[in-house]
């Protein structure tokens, strides 16, 4: 959501932290928080800091075209590149050499927090 929107021209967001009771976030957006009733950290928020990191500084946003049912944006920060790419058919493969050369680091989302009292 973040990504499509900066691409898009979006500049700035307003992101619940917490879900309260009887507030304008219940309802249909009562996902939208990034931490539970009971003030867990859901896995977005662990994706948002993820990305927050990665995306920190960024100039220019922009989606390319890369095929196979894959979303493809690449992220301009002073000296560098990021790329953030999904897909909804679950796991794909990604020739990236059209658009880097030397090495890639994947860092997946966070799909699934376990807030058991051991872990």
């Amino acid at each position: 959501m973040h990504v499509v929107a900066y691409s898009m021209g979006v500049e700035r967001f307003q992101w619940s932290w917490a879900p309260e009771t009887d507030s304008y976030w219940d309802g249909p957006f009562k996902l939208i928080p990034l931490r539970d009733e009971d003030g867990n950290p859901k896995p977005a928020y662990y994706t948002y800091f993820m990305l927050q990191y990665f995306m920190n500084g960024f100039e220019k946003v922009e989606e390319v075209e890369a095929g196979g049912g894959v979303r493809l944006f690449r992220i301009t920060l002073p000296g560098r590149e990021v790329y953030v790419a999904w897909s909804e058919a679950g796991r794909v493969e990604l020739n990236m050499t059209k658009y880097i050369s030397g090495g890639v680091v994947v860092h997946s989302i966070v799909t699934e927090v376990d807030h058991s009292p051991n872990s």
